[in-house]
């Protein structure tokens, strides 16, 4: 149905429109060029009355994309909500911030070693956050010393030095600088 302020701002747009073609064909001077001014302000009063006609198809098509979309989204998961955006995104940081730290804390009695953390939280507001797990890799990034080879026997001589116990170092690290339960770090080596 069509709105009644829609009809009113529709003739006092017409009326502005016809005002404005009167007060112009009145100023211009009877000369060849006002014929061509009449044909012009024809066109722009033509626009005024036609132009809320089609704008009426075009919010009509308008509305109709409006209905899909928000039936499309209707059935979307709440997740995507502002607050839960802003949650996720605090989540992650969070995430980041902790594994940096950990890399950090293994880096400074470690140097010799490059590190990979993986951090499982669960995050239940800014002030409580529980740590499910820590997985930590870690891989030699030291000089290795070169295998030994025999080239009369071709038997090769394994001299470097092998990373027995160093498990147990990093998951004491962690205990110790990281107040990082025992139960909740698994250590992998890459």
């Amino acid at each position: 149905m069509i709105r009644v302020d829609f009809i009113k701002d529709w003739i006092t747009n017409i009326c502005s429109a016809l005002i404005l073609i009167t007060a112009v064909d009145l100023i211009l001077p009877d000369n060849s060029i006002k014929k061509y001014c009449k044909l012009i302000l024809g066109l722009i009063l033509m626009i005024v009355v036609i132009n809320p006609v089609l704008s009426l198809f075009n919010s009509d098509l308008a509305i109709d994309a409006a209905l899909e979309n928000n039936l499309f989204y209707e059935n979307e998961p709440a997740i995507n909500s502002g607050d839960d955006v802003r949650t996720s995104i605090t989540e992650a940081q969070f995430k980041k911030s902790l594994e940096d730290e950990i890399i950090a804390i293994l880096k400074e009695e470690l140097p010799e070693y490059t590190f990979n953390v993986n951090a499982s939280i669960e995050f239940k507001g800014v002030e409580e956050v529980v740590l499910k797990q820590v997985e930590v890799g870690y891989h030699d990034a030291s000089v290795k010393t070169i295998e030994k080879i025999n080239i009369e026997n071709n038997i090769k001589e394994n001299t470097a030095v092998s990373s027995d116990g160093m498990e147990d170092t990093i998951v004491n690290i962690l205990y110790q600088e990281g107040s990082i339960s025992k139960d909740l770090i698994k250590i992998y080596k890459y």
